[in-house]
């Protein structure tokens, strides 16, 4: 009688199945250069990349992707989400508005579903930034109590009117804005802001914590000083000697320095002065901040002595 090797007949079975399984695994690997690959999700392209399938289908890597099952052309050589993003004229990748809208992403952006123009070709936060389109130069602006300030001093060059870059330097007008003239001052603001008033200074040192106080002084007759460290809270938190501030607001006054009527340049880093919308009969107003404390103080000059002075302009919103 011969007898049933339950055992063997397992053994033989388990060798058959795994030799099955790596006939089954050979065939489906291949390789792409040295590299091996899974022929059935993947494919080699020009034997140098290893992709994925498509759906089961194999396409050109270099110039196109797989997204959701499809197959979608490249934008300018990139990837691109489709569900948020579009491809315009097959070179920018721009951002679709909320209602899935597409524009001309060249000159124009979305922001929170509204069409904007860009500035210069540049996107910008309309929330915290305006486009002066003369120039196409993005400012950044801040509300401070009820106003809105330009959080930058005003760095455009008129066709008409005097202005200058502190000692003739580029880099200055960069850092610092430029400097102006008063006739030049008066009108140099874009459309829809105006030159800062006394009252405009006034009501942004108030809403800085400042106390105003009335200084003698034995040449000009006297002037305010907004005392209580009002011009700190207002200076920027760098680029100040000595003396930087602490920003609390976003204002950023930075220390333009002065061009006195001469031709000669004074006080960049140290000392910051602006032009008030104000002129009486005898005398133009200004405001400054200087390093070594933390007013603000508010100053006056005889029309002939400093009308051809620079200063520094902080434009207001109207």
């Amino acid at each position: 009688m011969r007898f049933f090797n339950r055992h063997g007949w397992e053994r033989t079975l388990l060798l058959t199945a795994t030799a099955i399984v790596a006939a089954f695994a050979f065939s489906c690997s291949k390789k792409c250069g040295d590299t091996v690959y899974d022929a059935k999700t993947q494919f080699c392209y020009n034997n140098s990349v290893i992709a994925d399938k498509c759906d089961g289908k194999e396409y050109n890597p270099e110039t196109q992707f797989c997204h959701e099952n499809s197959i979608v052309e490249k934008c300018n050589g990139k990837e691109y989400d489709l569900a948020t993003q579009f491809c315009y004229k097959n070179s920018v990748i721009a951002n679709k508005c909320d209602d899935g809208r597409e524009y001309d992403a060249e000159t124009k952006f979305c922001f929170r579903n509204e069409l904007l123009d860009k500035c210069g070709g540049n996107e910008y936060d309309p929330e915290t930034q305006f486009c002066d389109t003369r120039d196409n130069v993005v400012y950044k602006y801040v509300k401070i109590d009820k106003q809105i300030w330009m959080a930058q001093n005003l760095n455009y060059k008129p066709q008409n009117g005097k202005s200058w870059c502190y000692g003739g330097d580029s880099s200055n007008c960069a850092q610092y804005g430029r400097l102006y003239d008063w006739e030049t001052a008066k009108k140099v603001c874009p459309k829809g802001w105006h030159l800062s008033f006394m009252k405009d200074w006034a009501n942004l040192g108030k809403a800085a914590g400042g106390t105003l106080t009335w200084v003698d002084d034995e040449v000009e007759g006297g002037f305010d000083v907004w005392k209580g460290d009002a011009g700190k809270r207002l200076k920027a938190k760098n680029g100040w000697k000595d003396g930087d501030g602490t920003d609390d607001y976003g204002f950023s006054a930075l220390p333009g320095g002065l061009r006195n009527f001469n031709g000669g340049f004074d006080k960049v880093g140290v000392y910051g002065v602006w032009w008030q919308n104000e002129q009486t009969s005898d005398f133009l107003y200004y405001t400054s901040m200087d390093y070594n404390d933390g007013n603000m103080g508010f100053g006056r000059g005889f029309v002939s002595d400093i009308k051809n002075d620079g200063y520094s302009v902080r434009c207001v919103k109207n």
